[in-house]
């Protein structure tokens, strides 16, 4: 078994599906899918980005190159 420093990181993931009621039907809506950039509304509930762009057009603020909004 791996573990690469991110059991606490999958475990607030999980959290966060089971406190929204993601499952494997929810919906997903694709808003940006770029090399650097991957955004998606999941069930009009979670907004999550993956990538390294910064500017998404959502915000002046900086993003990191993962989050997850609820």
């Amino acid at each position: 078994m791996f573990d690469w420093g991110l059991k606490e990181a999958i475990t607030q993931l999980a959290e966060i599906r089971t406190r929204n009621g993601i499952h494997s039907g929810s919906a997903l809506n694709i808003l940006a899918s770029d090399a650097d950039l991957y955004m998606a509304m999941i069930d009009g509930k979670i907004l999550t980005k993956l990538g390294s762009r910064y500017d998404v057009g959502i915000s002046s603020f900086q993003l990191p190159r993962r989050c997850l909004w609820q």
